[in-house]
Order: C-alpha cells, then structure tokens, then sequence
C-alpha cells in the first residue's frame, strides 16, 4: 500500500511522455462496433414494438368497452337518422335517372338501415352487420350506375353518369363516422367497395374519392380514439369516487355519506350512534 502513490506517479510520468491519458490507455479497443449499434436498435426495436402492442390493446379495450358503446359522447343514439341519410340523399340524386332499379336499390335500403338502427348499441357484431350492409348497397349502387351507363347512347352517357349519385362511398363512410361505427368496420368497408370498384364495372378507382375517404377515416380514428379516452378516464374517476362512499352502514356509531350526493355530505350526517341532524345544522 505504500509503494502505491510512487508508482501511479511513475505511471502518470510514463503516459505523459508519450502524449496519452489514463482513459485513452485504459479504453480497450473495440472490435464489434457495428454489432453493438446493431443490437442497440435492436432492442430499441423492441422496446417501441412492446410500447406499441401495450397501446393498441388499451385502444382496442377502451374502443369495444360496452360502457362507451352505450354512453353518449358514442353517438350510437344517432343510427336512426344518420345511417339511412346517405341512401335518402341518393335517391333524390337519382330519380332523374329514370331508372327504377336504382331507385329501389335506395329505398330498399333506406328502410334496411332504418331498421338496423334497432340492433343492440352495445355490441360490436352490430357495427360489423352495419358496415356489411353499407358495403353492399354502395358496390350494388355503383354497378347498377354502370349497366345504366353502358345502355345509354355516348351522347348521354356523361350525363347520366353525373345524374348519379357517384359519392356514395364518401358519404357513408362520414355517416357511419358520425354515428360512432368502430374504425375497424369503417375499414373494412373501405376495403370492400375499393375491390368493388377493380372488379365490377367500370373497374377503376377513383383518385379523389379514395383520397377523401381516407381523410375521414383517418379522422373518424383520431376522434374514436380521443374520445374513448375521455369516456375510460371519467368512469375510472367516478368508481375511485363512489369507492370512498356508501360502504358502511347506519347503525354501531359508523359515519355514513354518500360523496356523489351534496345533500348527505359530513355537515348534514350524524356522527356516533346513528344520530342524523336536520339539514344546515353542524
């Protein structure tokens, strides 16, 4: 121990002559650079994917919990108005068609969606039965224009297209957004009509229809997923609330409030034996 200092001077004395400092000689020198970077991102890789798995089962959770299907900021109380308002619009879009079968198609399924407003608003089998027949009646719709359209001299044939309703699937994809539809039927449905459209006539997607209908999902998610937070954080609060309240009894000197009600707060409930004071009394 005492021939310790001696020699780290000398050590430090060597080093200095040679221009190095204590940290560049102890560095060891590192072969597997590359690796190490590699196996960073890997793990960072990891750790983003884990992140990302946790929060799309809380998204999946909070979106398909039956209290938000059943609670107000869902707008599942709207099916009735707003599901069969995109086929009502179509059949005033195409009465000057003159053609009965697409008048029909809208009416048939004005009524079918009408209808379907009365499945249960708490399950998501019917957000699935709705989207199906939304899906249906705009590739039906959309064939139906085209036959129309092929049976029409090429004189006529821009103009009976532009008498039909050709934004069918943007506006039941907002309708369905309105009416709080979950974003992975809404998806679902877009899937659908775009293969639709590559394989009924006239076997083409339209550019700016697509690009409108993934403008309202995109938002149709966001404000899903905004507002299902909200809805799991205010339930979370209002249990942790009714916790702390009306567990214990009456009787044997227990203190007894309700917190969610303002008329049983500690200033009008009694304190030991039972005893209860009028109100505005302490």
């Amino acid at each position: 121990g005492a021939q310790g200092p001696p020699q780290e001077a000398s050590a430090a004395c060597a080093m200095a002559s040679f221009g190095l400092t204590p940290r560049e000689v102890s560095r060891p020198e590192d072969h597997s650079g590359s690796k190490g970077i590699v196996g960073r991102l890997l793990k960072a890789a990891r750790t983003d994917l884990t992140g990302s798995s946790s929060g799309l089962r809380r998204w999946w959770s909070i979106t398909t919990d039956p209290n938000f299907f059943l609670s107000a900021a869902s707008r599942r109380d709207t099916w009735r108005i707003l599901l069969p308002l995109p086929c009502l619009l179509a059949l005033f879009a195409d009465l000057g068609s003159g053609s009965p079968g697409v008048i029909i198609l809208d009416l048939s399924a004005a009524v079918l969606l009408f209808v379907s407003a009365c499945l249960p608003r708490d399950s998501l089998c019917s957000d699935f039965c709705i989207g199906v027949f939304h899906a249906a009646y705009v590739s039906a719709h959309r064939a139906l224009v085209a036959q129309g359209n092929s049976a029409w001299s090429d004189v006529n044939a821009t103009e009976h297209c532009d008498s039909g309703f050709g934004w069918g699937q943007v506006l039941a994809l907002f309708a369905m957004t309105l009416s709080g539809i979950h974003t992975v039927v809404l998806t679902g449905f877009l899937v659908a009509c775009s293969a639709a459209s590559l394989l009924w006539p006239p076997g083409r997607l339209d550019p700016l229809q697509l690009a409108a209908s993934l403008y309202v999902l995109l938002a149709a998610w966001l404000l899903e997923r905004r507002v299902a937070h909200l809805v799991s954080n205010r339930n979370a609060s209002v249990f942790d609330y009714k916790a702390l309240g009306p567990s214990s009894n009456r009787s044997g000197g227990d203190m007894y409030y309700d917190l969610l009600s303002p008329c049983n707060s500690p200033s009008h409930s009694g304190y030991g034996g039972g005893h209860t004071y009028p109100a505005g009394r302490s």
